[in-house]
């Protein structure tokens, strides 16, 4: 079987064809200790302190990985899967087609990372909470990048609402996103890329908002949006340092500024219905979030992340949990990440980790969740 040098390490000339291969995958084992002062912050479902409520976790993770390219007329023709099975406990067994997409030249179909997603602060492990950041957010889209030599880029990306919806948050008439209408649509660019010594990209999104209320029915179209900016760059300090921040605003749009926000009574969310009105109020953010990671000792590393949210729900206060006084519905999020990770042999890593958020809310007080642990993780 011939090697095929032109597409990096792992890949192979499928024999009979021009097409060359890489295939590869990840076996993962976490076992999670739970501390959860307060349920009513919207953590993570049945794990906390109280005694209805899950004090661990196990799970086994496996997925799969394809990558075929071959040179043509028209730059690289690429297909790309990856296939992921998890089990939680005792089940049931999770399929998630991540990716899958067809790629020629700087055009690119399917299912695969957001265009506007920075990755460059994913330093550790995280389970449950993304500190602030956009991450590998997979989406159905088509997207046409163009290049300017090897560092610059521009990008136009079509990409699927539902994938970025993350509610209305009522508690009086019951009120949802209507049928998708139209499309997000994502415009990045990027200096460099992601593996370089150093890299930065600027981003933008339109998300349109489409709710109905029950009882009142429709209530319109509004136009959410998110910007961002982030930065990765090898430091010449320690063994293999590197550190990353990023940052975004979104209004009407949470998905965008980070995958995973804790508040209240339903408030992370893309808008508010207000019940003196009658409308439904788009809500606001600011995320901040840096990371960063080094090797201690040969087979020895440590990675840190941190970030911040700050959320205005509904863009204006209201009588929100309907007890006659008016609620002032903005919170915030601090988190802070760390691992400290073994790799005893090539393609193995073990290593412990914790993950903590506090939640503050100007109406309803505080709230904190924190989880600790162990994980092994072959790689090949």
């Amino acid at each position: 079987m011939r090697v095929c040098n032109s597409y990096g390490d792992g890949f192979f000339v499928v024999p009979g064809t021009d097409t060359c291969l890489r295939l590869g995958g990840r076996v993962r084992t976490d076992y999670n200790v739970f501390f959860n002062t307060d349920r009513d912050f919207d953590f993570q479902p049945n794990q906390g302190s109280s005694a209805n409520q899950d004090r661990y976790r196990m799970r086994a993770r496996s997925w799969s990985e394809w990558d075929t390219r071959r040179p043509t007329e028209f730059g690289t023709l690429r297909t790309y899967g990856e296939i992921r099975l998890t089990l939680d406990d005792d089940g049931p067994i999770k399929f998630d087609l991540h990716k899958g997409f067809v790629e020629l030249g700087g055009l690119r179909l399917g299912r695969s990372t957001s265009y506007y997603d920075f990755t460059g602060v994913q330093f550790t492990p995280t389970e449950f909470f993304d500190p602030q950041f956009s991450r590998d957010n997979p989406q159905l889209l088509l997207a046409y990048e163009a290049r300017w030599g090897e560092r610059y880029s521009a990008a136009l990306s079509v990409e699927d609402n539902t994938g970025r919806q993350d509610g209305i948050a009522s508690q009086t008439l019951p009120t949802q996103y209507g049928g998708a209408q139209v499309p997000d649509v994502v415009v990045r660019l990027q200096a460099g890329k992601v593996g370089d010594p150093a890299y930065a990209q600027l981003m933008g999104a339109t998300h349109v908002v489409n709710t109905v209320t029950q009882g009142l029915g429709a209530s319109g179209y509004q136009l959410g949006f998110a910007l961002g900016a982030g930065a990765a760059a090898d430091l010449p300090i320690g063994r293999n340092t590197r550190v990353g921040f990023t940052t975004s605003v979104a209004r009407g749009a949470l998905n965008f500024a980070t995958t995973n926000a804790s508040a209240p009574f339903g408030l992370a969310s893309d808008g508010v219905f207000d019940a003196a009105t009658g409308e439904v109020r788009l809500s606001n953010y600011l995320t901040v979030a840096a990371g960063g990671r080094t090797d201690l000792a040969p087979n020895w590393e440590f990675a840190f992340q941190a970030g911040f949210l700050y959320g205005d729900p509904g863009d204006a206060d209201t009588d929100f949990n309907h007890d006659g006084t008016v609620d002032d519905l903005d919170y915030i999020n601090l988190d802070l990440q760390t691992f400290v990770g073994w790799r005893p042999v090539h393609g193995l890593l073990m290593g412990v980790g914790s993950e903590f958020r506090l939640v503050d809310t100007h109406e309803f007080g505080q709230s904190s969740f924190m989880t600790v642990y162990f994980r092994a993780q072959r790689s090949f």
